[in-house]
């Protein structure tokens, strides 16, 4: 007896980090949008400064944008916001708030960090928040914001260096999260190593702060120029 070849709908595509995180977060999507942020007050303050390096005639965009809460509070100070974001569910979630409340100068997009769907020079400010622990390849994604944001431009982050976490944190309940929470990727940089990694991408550091107000803070919010 031969063997009957296998077409392609008989076979399995293996399955990508890409597509393990999207299935995570789509699966988490609303009982994310329903959550509180754990340090408002720190929030806030990355949101004014933030505000700092904003005007109304700037088109921006925020990678990983979750379900465009952030995006929406800056909508009002620039001329068009665009958010992308790994997860379809976060992403309608996000247009959901557009179509109750608006802005009308907002949009968002389903889309990985390391492959953005936009010209390179598009934008006049590029951000991502919360999101570099958690791309397969940080340097890849680092040179997509790079590219898409104009010469001259400013590249805005503030990122969990998991590196810098307690050792418990950092050896049990992390691994625990990746192997059985479904979280594909969880990288575990300092804010020395993101500094580094934003050189690396072609990023000038104009800026490393520290907003929060609650214990040990190791979101570093930093400001970058695009070269």
């Amino acid at each position: 007896m031969t063997a009957q070849a296998l077409t392609l709908t008989d076979m399995t595509p293996t399955e990508t980090n890409a597509d393990k995180s999207r299935r995570f977060w789509d699966r988490m999507a609303r009982k994310y949008a329903k959550g509180k942020i754990a340090d408002q007050a720190g929030y806030e303050r990355s949101l004014e400064r933030t505000r700092d390096f904003l005007a109304t005639d700037q088109d921006v965009l925020e990678i990983g944008c979750g379900t465009g809460t952030t995006a929406l509070h800056h909508a009002p100070f620039v001329r068009h916001i665009t958010g992308t974001d790994i997860s379809p569910e976060m992403v309608e979630i996000a247009r959901e708030k557009i179509a109750e409340t608006g802005p009308l100068n907002a949009d968002f997009i389903a889309s990985t960090a390391e492959n953005l769907p936009f010209p390179t020079a598009s934008f006049d400010v590029a951000m991502g928040h919360n999101l570099y622990h958690l791309v397969d390849d940080v340097d890849a994604a680092l040179a997509e914001a790079h590219r898409v944001t104009k010469p001259g431009g400013i590249f805005i982050t503030k990122t969990p260096c998991l590196g810098e976490m307690n050792a418990f944190l950092r050896n049990v309940v992390m691994p625990v999260m990746k192997r059985f929470y479904g979280v594909a990727a969880l990288q575990m940089f300092t804010t020395r190593d993101l500094k580094a990694a934003l050189t690396r991408a072609g990023f000038e550091i104009m800026a490393v702060e520290f907003h929060g107000t609650k214990g040990k803070d190791t979101r570093p919010f930093i400001v970058a120029r695009r070269g």
